[in-house]
């Protein structure tokens, strides 16, 4: 992943910290940003294109 996106990801991930945002996660959510937390620990990332669609669908 190019620096820059890392950099962009880095910074929401603060953002969410500051603000608390973990206790906003529905509890049937969790498990799967339990297994997303244990794919990054795991060096495990979604390819840029699957990044790249994933961004798209917010901003629409």
């Amino acid at each position: 992943m190019p620096p820059d996106r890392q950099d962009a990801i880095a910074r929401v991930i603060v953002l969410l910290v500051r603000n608390d945002a973990w206790a906003e996660i529905a509890p049937e959510d969790l498990p799967f940003v339990l297994e997303g937390l244990s794919e990054i620990a795991h060096g495990e990332f979604a390819p840029d294109e699957q990044m790249e669609m994933a961004f798209r669908s917010f901003v629409q």
